[in-house]
Parts: structure tokens; sequence; C-alpha cells
């Protein structure tokens, strides 16, 4: 099923992405360049600040040097990564 492209399966903990329940395993295709990530997509984002996290990337026009981060929870406050601390980006 899966064709081409590196791929890596994350297990998801918390309820931040609801209604993706807690435990639930992403697979993800991995992204090479940041500039092919899309937004309102959700992607797994492995960064130095903030370790592995499952969030819908919303782009700014303000800061370019930044990925704006938002969970589909409304409980959970949108928060930026900047571009310097992203290690790896994987679309699911």
């Amino acid at each position: 099923m899966l064709s081409g492209g590196t791929y890596r399966a994350f297990e998801i903990i918390g309820d931040s992405m609801m209604p993706t329940p807690s435990g639930s395993i992403i697979v993800g295709e991995k992204i090479e360049n940041i500039e092919n990530v899309k937004s309102n997509a959700a992607y797994i984002v492995v960064s130095k600040s903030e370790g592995i996290v499952y969030k819908r990337r919303m782009k700014s026009n303000k800061n370019k040097n930044r990925l704006n981060l938002v969970s589909d929870n409304r409980a959970y406050q949108p928060y930026q990564v900047h571009h310097a601390a992203v290690l790896e980006t994987w679309r699911d």
C-alpha cells in the first residue's frame, strides 16, 4: 500500500488532536523540504524544543521562519516552533 518515500509510525499520546484517540498509531511520510508543508494539514513534527508532536500547521505571512502548530482540541493553545528547531517533519 505504501510506495516510494520514507515512512515511519508514531504512537500519539494525549487528547490534543481529538477525535484521534490517545494511543493511535499514525504512519507518516517524511517531508524532506519544509517548504512542501501545506497549511491546515496535520503533520508529525520532531523538534528540539517540543519533542514529537502531532499538530496542524497553519501558515503565517508575519513570521516565515516559524511553524504555527495548532491542536484540533481547542483546549490547547496554538504555538510556534522555529524552523531551525525542526529536526523532522512527517505528513500523515
